[in-house]
């Protein structure tokens, strides 16, 4: 039987081929019996033929010593007795034609015996009449015409009977034999019955066993990565699970492959680590970064690598990560091979299956570099350089006031010119400062409940002056009623940069609009200027540091590019959101075009004053 079978049609076969045995052995049996039934109808035919017969013998026997009888002793209950069996010898002789009347051979000997019967009968009623009429003569030849008849019948029915006999002693043996037959066949059907399904169990199940504990084999020869058997022949559920083990092997080599391949050539330092922070594995990206090969980091605790300074936080966090079962980041510095640090962001997990620490390290020695580098500039440029400038403000503002003498008006005009750009200089640096705290979480806020028209009249007067310079009229349609949480002075420094712009980029004699409207919890103002616009493109990264719209008008004086960015890490800072809109988008409702800038700070609760401090 082939091992292309499915499981399914083996279950089939165990099942069915013993059944259809159970079938044809059931068949067999009926077929015996019905034998059997038919022997023991032919039997009881044969004994009820032999019966009659005999019975017919008796009846003509007793009718004639009943004819004798009535005579001699001249009674009339030998003559009715006579009469009656008369009767009884024709209702016998119709019994008698009955039961043979399916049977050829019984039916022509019953013919036989009938036809001597009725002589016989008709000789005995003779040989009565001659008695009846004492004519002695008549009734001798007639009672010897009836024993003549009588040896003819008895001749017959002997004849019938011995031929039922035999076919009795025949029934009886073939019954016998019938019924040793029926014996040998139940007990041999049910024998091979029990063979058959032990046999076919076992042919399935040696297969199916050894297949499956192949199965199982592979299974656990994939989970340690170990080469598979052969795969399993056949076509059932067994060899396509097999071929199933043999695809996903090859996945996972493929997989595996890659994932070695990245591990090798990954630039971070990728490595795994047991409960007491031994390294156990180690990708070669430590011999570029920390000069050590693997090999030689092999068995040693990542502390007799880490800086004095950072022990106690590696430890912590590595403890934190195994006992917490979660992610951690950290920074430590790791000693090189030359004797120098290297700076290290850390990312770690726990594996409780493998009971392992798995680690990426990536260098961020550049990082800190940079960082140390701006740390450095922003110290030169707040000392080095913003107390130079205030200086040298100061001494501006004393000539201004002829503190050294009257100054000529070329004198004059050129101090002006060195007093603005001293003010943009300090501006800028200022700015510059600025940024550096909001980024390094430094700047301080001072969170209090302010009237948005009180933010927006002291940014409104600050820049009154430039206004006037273009003959610019600023509207403001804020709700005196209106309050926001923030603080004011760094909100007023927001709007201020915007009002700014919008009269930078404005034409003479136009308006900007200050308007607000609520959205969702927030207060939103908006900055709407009818200037040539900010392009849709440039709607995001305006607000990036050191970005601006490129200037075609050389009468329009550049900035910074650092005031947007100010602003938006300002509005940032309170939980609020920036943005402006472009000509582009459809909202400006102006045939001159402009530019609407708006920032939204969180709705403050009326009646409710309070000072929140917010530092990084």
């Amino acid at each position: 039987m082939s091992l292309n079978f499915k499981l399914s049609h083996k279950a089939l076969i165990l099942v069915a081929v013993p059944l259809l045995f159970e079938v044809i052995f059931l068949v067999t049996i009926t077929g015996i019996l019905h034998q059997l039934e038919q022997e023991n109808l032919r039997e009881t035919h044969a004994r009820d033929v032999e019966a009659a017969a005999n019975s017919l013998l008796k009846l003509l026997l007793q009718g004639g010593t009943a004819s004798v009888l009535s005579r001699l002793s001249n009674r009339e209950d030998f003559e009715k007795e006579y009469r009656s069996l008369s009767d009884k010898v024709n209702q016998r002789s119709l019994v008698m034609r009955d039961l043979v009347k399916d049977n050829e051979h019984e039916r022509a000997i019953y013919k036989r015996l009938e036809r001597v019967t009725t002589d016989l009968q008709a000789d005995i009623a003779s040989a009565h009449d001659a008695l009846l009429q004492n004519d002695q003569v008549q009734a001798m030849r007639g009672w010897m015409t009836v024993n003549k008849r009588m040896k003819e019948m008895f001749s017959c029915a002997d004849q019938l009977v011995e031929e039922q006999q035999e076919i009795q002693l025949e029934k009886k043996r073939a019954a016998a034999q019938g019924r040793e037959r029926l014996k040998i066949v139940i007990a041999g059907g049910v024998l091979f019955n029990i063979l058959l399904a032990i046999s076919l169990a076992v042919y399935f199940n040696r297969g199916t066993s050894r297949r499956m504990s192949m199965l199982v084999d592979n299974s656990i020869r994939l989970a340690q990565k170990l080469p598979l058997h052969p795969p399993i022949g056949g076509g059932d559920e067994i060899a396509q699970v097999d071929e199933a083990f043999h695809r996903m092997e090859r996945a996972l080599m493929q997989a595996m492959r890659k994932e070695r391949a990245i591990v090798a050539n990954a630039v971070d330092v990728i490595c795994s680590m047991d409960a007491d922070f031994k390294l156990t594995a180690i990708n070669p990206a430590c011999h570029t970064s920390w000069g050590y090969r693997p090999n030689e980091l092999i068995g040693k605790r990542l502390i007799s690598l880490t800086a004095k300074e950072d022990i106690e936080l590696v430890t912590a966090s590595l403890r934190r990560v195994i006992q917490d079962s979660a992610d951690c980041s950290f920074e430590a510095r790791i000693r090189k091979s030359n004797g120098t640090y290297a700076d290290t962001s850390w990312s770690a997990n726990w594996s409780k299956d493998e009971e392992s620490l798995f680690c990426v390290a990536h260098d961020i020695s550049g990082r800190k570099e940079i960082e140390r580098m701006k740390q450095d500039f922003v110290a030169m440029v707040s000392h080095d350089l913003r107390t130079p400038l205030t200086s040298v403000q100061g001494f501006l503002s004393l000539l201004s006031i002829d503190a050294y003498g009257e100054l000529n008006d070329t004198g004059k005009e050129s101090l002006s010119l060195t007093e603005d750009s001293v003010d943009r200089l300090i501006a800028l640096v200022n700015d510059l400062l600025d940024i550096e705290k909001m980024e390094s979480g430094m700047l301080s806020l001072q969170i209090e409940n302010c009237k948005a028209s009180d933010i927006v009249k002291r940014a409104v007067d600050a820049v009154a002056s430039l206004a006037a310079q273009k003959a610019i009229n600023i509207k403001s349609s804020i709700q005196e009623h209106s309050e926001v949480k923030a603080d004011g002075d760094r909100i007023v420094q927001v709007m201020v940069n915007l009002l700014g712009n919008a009269i930078k980029f404005s034409p003479e004699g136009s308006d900007i609009l200050i308007a607000e409207r609520e959205v969702d919890g927030f207060i939103e103002l908006q900055v709407r200027d009818f200037g040539r616009g900010i392009p849709k493109h440039l709607t995001e990264s305006i607000f990036d540091r050191f970005k601006q719209v490129e200037l075609s008008d050389e009468k329009v004086e550049g900035g910074s590019g650092l005031g947007l960015a100010i602003c938006k890490a300002i509005v940032e800072r309170h939980g609020g959101k920036i943005g402006v809109d472009s000509p582009d988008d459809g909202v400006i409702g102006h045939p001159a075009g402009g530019s609407q800038f708006w920032f939204r700070l969180p709705k403050a609760t009326i009646g409710q004053m309070s000072d929140i401090k917010v530092a990084g």
